[in-house]
């Protein structure tokens, strides 16, 4: 979404709290919405129709929540704010959109409908070494990051 929305308003510049092109908060965001799908969607007492407005409304609350947390964690770690909503009509601080939260639930629910399915093809066949080396090269960004950053 964030990506789009620069393309759309030509800004140059890329975006997030660490040298490498990697945004923890989408990741972080990413993995808690498949684990609050698996407990969704392996409920038998939700009806299955109600399961993408539950993902939907508690996507909605953890990811806004998260955003909360993460604006004020750069800030304390960087120093600088990374976004600020207070231009926005909807706002709530900083941090906090409602017109952006809206968009988190929607975002969850083609994230758990179409990219996942797809993606998970792929996953699987990526080596386990890649993985390690990735994982390497991504804490050692981390640490130069806040290291250097601050």
């Amino acid at each position: 979404m964030e990506t789009f929305i620069y393309k759309l308003k030509n800004i140059k510049h890329f975006s997030g709290a660490l040298y490498g092109p990697i945004t923890p908060i989408y990741g972080i965001g990413s993995l808690i919405i498949i684990f609050l799908s698996n407990l969704i969607y392996k409920n038998q007492k939700i009806h299955k129709y109600l399961k993408p407005v539950l993902l939907f409304f508690s996507s909605v609350i953890i990811l806004t929540l998260i955003e909360f947390i993460g604006g004020h964690l750069v800030h304390f770690l960087f120093g600088k704010d990374l976004w600020n909503y207070q231009e926005h009509r909807f706002n709530i601080g900083k941090y906090i959109s409602l017109e952006i939260a809206f968009c988190w639930g929607i975002m969850a629910l083609i994230f758990i409908y179409i990219l996942k399915p797809f993606m998970e093809r792929f996953i699987k066949r990526i080596p386990k070494l890649a993985t390690y080396i990735f994982t390497i090269i991504f804490i050692l960004d981390i640490i130069v990051s806040i290291i250097y950053k601050r």
